[in-house]
């Protein structure tokens, strides 16, 4: 395998556990992908008490909080080395607002990994706050994490809705299942409303089993030409009445990865629309990959 000229994959730390966690987790995708690692760090001071080492009247001492971020990089750096000896990794210290900085980033990244949780806002470390908003300013897949997380373990949940968001999202699943060796579970969910719902609504002449057999369909026509490709891949097809979000974190709860399209298909029958992926991203306590659609 070789690496594409110019990809990389990014990672932004900022030292809190969580960005140590997406830090470990990329450099295990970027060895598998045959990329080098970057560990971006944006240093901004934006408040009192952000410093390691504070004085007496609460001042800070900016240089000792350099000097403590970039030793933190530098170990970082060194443990991903350690990690995975072969693969290229270094650490970027950059002056600026953490927003900027990642999406500056991310424009030569094949993928940016981020922590969920970064250190306070009140240190001026605003990783964590910052995540949802890097999601929707980069156009590279962004994968956002909270804790360790085992690549290893557990089937790769995906959405599907018929868009063209969820088809990047299908093929970006196709392919980390088969670098990881992993089952995929492919999730159409038709309504965002129970089913019950739809009972004194009869004049609409609702019929669940032609809802399952149109959904069923849809599944298989996206699916089934990735699975000529990789029929080494084990596939479940789920399509489920439950709301979006709820199904995709109901079966993910010990996924290796949750993969969901950034827009969906409209706002009357919303499938993957952002609200779906912004709440699997902050309610997911595994790993979650946001993919759009190529130009969108």
């Amino acid at each position: 395998m070789t690496a594409e000229l110019g990809a990389r994959v990014v990672a932004g730390v900022d030292g809190s556990p969580s960005a140590v966690a997406a830090a470990e987790w990329a450099a295990t995708e970027a060895r598998l992908r045959a990329l080098p690692l970057r560990l971006v760090w944006a240093h901004e001071v934006t408040a009192p008490g952000y410093g390691v080492a504070a004085l007496p009247e609460g001042a800070v001492e900016q240089d000792s909080v350099r000097d403590w971020a970039r030793q933190s990089l530098a170990e970082l750096v060194q443990r991903c080395r350690t990690a995975h000896p072969d693969l290229d990794v270094h650490g970027d210290f950059v002056p600026g607002d953490p927003l900027d900085v990642l999406v500056e980033h991310s424009r030569e990244a094949a993928l940016l990994v981020l922590g969920a949780a970064g250190r306070s806002a009140s240190t001026g470390i605003r990783l964590g706050s910052i995540a949802s908003s890097v999601v929707r300013g980069v156009s590279c897949p962004v994968i956002v994490l909270r804790a360790p997380a085992d690549p290893e373990r557990g089937p790769v949940i995906v959405g599907v809705d018929g868009s063209a968001t969820s088809a990047a999202a299908l093929e970006f699943a196709f392919d980390f299942a088969a670098r990881h060796r992993r089952r995929i579970v492919a999730v159409h969910a038709w309504s965002d409303l129970p089913l019950d719902a739809f009972g004194p609504v009869r004049v609409w002449d609702f019929d669940p089993q032609v809802m399952q057999r149109e959904g069923q369909e849809l599944l298989a026509g996206w699916l089934q030409p990735l699975q000529r490709e990789r029929p080494d891949i084990e596939v479940e097809a789920v399509v489920t009445t439950e709301k979006p979000a709820d199904a995709l974190l109901e079966r993910g709860q010990d996924a290796a990865l949750i993969v969901v399209g950034s827009h969906g298909r409209g706002a009357f029958r919303r499938l993957l629309l952002g609200s779906v992926s912004h709440a699997v991203v902050h309610y997911a306590h595994v790993p979650v990959a946001v993919v759009r659609a190529a130009g969108s």
